[in-house]
């Protein structure tokens, strides 16, 4: 006698194992669940499959898997590479559109697995697929929206670009001849006339900067020059600056003075300045009687690097406590009559907070009501090369008598204005009307310095300056980008060949110090090769 009976258990756990996954197999109806045999005809199919494909089990049974798929798909031999896949690698995963009965299509969330016999040959595929369209849809939504976001940044970028190009253009013209009639030992009545004009126009770019650089500091685009500059001239230039509007609201303004001559520093100069202007100009408009004051002290110092904290305090009308937590935020004023009655944007404190953390920063405030407020902030900046302080400490001393200049500029006005300060300065100007003639120009001539606009006709001076480093022999020749645009791919594309950026409209005495800087390089290489 042969005992059976384990083969019979065996046989029953089989059977019952069977009518569970037939049970579950009808009760699945969320997925399509197939069974396959080696040649990818269909010998399964659950309710699920019926809802989801639309066919009936004695419709499909023995028919290919390869009509659920494009036309294309089938052309391009999709169905047999996926079971291929499956039969090499065990399971294979895929997503993409199929078709049902009635022809219309589902994006589909598609796995095939291979099923084998005892040893190990491939016997068929198990394929379970689910209707995942909904979430197609949806992504395919939040691409769209995701490109039209970009596509309207990008148009917002760009008419930021022009209006700051046209806007800052006249403004150019109107606040450097300004400044020349200031410094032609004007009438008293008309001398007055031009500090209203100055202080207007300077008004108004500042302005014109905040919601400039707001827009840009949202687009993540803001980007920071590290450039020599003597942090004690930056005090003494902005005290001089209020100094006046203090004394005529009958404020004491005190500079707190700092032990040394100079404090040369690594970092941008003229973001420095706008966080300082921000904070002095908020200080002296809120502070109606007393005194305001600034200076700045070095935290921590390194062998490469100087952490410089600056503090503004002054006796004004101070901050409420809890308004103190959203004095940084944007369009943010600590009284909601605040910008009726001293005026401003509310972007300045947002934007100074914005460009202190970006230079690896942090500022803060303490104030009380009627006690005034102190602002302090902290930089962290680059120490200077012991050579190029020598050449610093020595700008100023020369003349920019003589000094030879090709400037590139289109238009007339700013090109009556920049011939009239260099001129006035002892230099000897050529204009090339587009980067063609500056090209030309460079050729046939030995210039000290160019000063290259960047937004001209027939040839940019991008283009200009390639092909000038090109065919530079002699030595490399400073040149120097002017522009009125605020477009932050066009400074990453000025920094590869110019050796200076500055914007318009430019303060005559940063393209002052400028221009000696590099006339001091440039006389210094001179004498070296010879």
């Amino acid at each position: 006698k042969v005992d059976i009976t384990a083969e019979r258990v065996h046989m029953e756990k089989l059977r019952q194992s069977e009518e569970q996954y037939h049970k579950m197999d009808e009760e699945v109806e969320d997925y399509a669940i197939l069974l396959l045999d080696n040649e990818g005809k269909i010998t399964n199919w659950n309710k699920g499959a019926e809802l989801i494909k639309g066919y009936q089990a004695d419709e499909i049974l023995g028919k290919s898997h390869k009509q659920f798929y494009t036309e294309e798909d089938i052309l391009q031999g999709l169905p047999e590479h996926l079971l291929k896949k499956a039969r090499i690698e065990g399971k294979v995963q895929d997503e993409g559109w199929r078709v049902k009965k009635d022809g219309t299509k589902f994006w589909a969330s598609i796995s095939i697995t291979a099923l084998s016999d005892r040893n190990g040959n491939t016997i068929g595929f198990s394929k379970l697929t689910k209707d995942i369209t909904h979430k197609k849809l949806a992504e395919d939504k939040l691409k769209k929206a995701k490109e039209d976001a970009e596509l309207l940044a990008k148009a917002k970028s760009d008419f930021l670009s022009v209006m700051s190009h046209e806007i800052r253009t006249p403004m150019n013209a109107v606040i450097g001849f300004t400044d020349l009639l200031a410094s032609e030992n004007p009438r008293d009545d008309q001398k007055e006339y031009l500090q209203i004009l100055q202080y207007s126009t300077n008004h108004l770019l500042g302005l014109v900067n905040d919601v400039l650089d707001y827009s840009k500091i949202e687009a993540g685009k803001l980007s920071f020059e590290n450039r020599p500059f003597d942090l004690k001239v930056v005090m003494n230039n902005l005290f001089h600056m209020f100094n006046s509007k203090a004394i005529e609201k009958g404020l004491k303004f005190h500079l707190v003075p700092y032990e040394k001559n100079n404090l040369f520093v690594l970092g941008d100069e003229l973001r420095l300045n706008q966080i300082l202007n921000n904070l002095v100009g908020n200080a002296i408009k809120f502070t109606n009687f007393g005194e305001v004051s600034i200076g700045f002290l070095i935290d921590k110092e390194s062998e490469t690097s100087y952490e410089i904290r600056f503090q503004i305090k002054d006796s004004g009308i101070g901050i409420p406590n809890e308004k103190i937590g959203t004095i940084f935020d944007s369009f943010s004023q600590a009284e909601i009559g605040t910008s009726r009655k001293y005026g401003g944007t509310g972007l300045g404190l947002s934007i100074s907070k914005s460009l202190v953390e970006l230079q690896g920063g942090r500022i803060w405030v303490e104030s009380q009501p009627g006690s005034g407020s102190n602002f302090e902030f902290t930089i962290h900046f680059g120490k200077v090369a012991s050579a190029e302080k020598e050449i610093m400490e020595n700008v100023g001393l020369n003349s920019l008598e003589g000094m030879r200049i090709l400037l590139a500029e289109d238009n007339i006005v700013n090109v009556l204005l920049a011939k009239r300060l260099l001129e006035k300065w002892g230099c000897v100007i050529d204009v090339a009307a587009n980067g063609a003639i500056a090209i030309e120009k460079f050729k046939e001539t030995s210039y000290d310095l160019v000063l290259m606009d960047i937004q001209m006709p027939e040839m940019d001076g991008i283009q200009a300056t390639s092909a000038i480093r090109r065919m530079e022999t002699g030595g490399r020749i400073p040149i120097i980008a002017l522009s009125a645009n605020v477009e932050t791919e066009l400074e990453d594309k000025i920094s590869k060949d110019f050796d200076e950026y500055i914007s318009k409209p430019f303060d005559s005495k940063k393209l002052h110090g400028t221009l000696e800087f590099y006339s001091k390089i440039r006389k210094r290489i001179l004498s070296d090769t010879m």
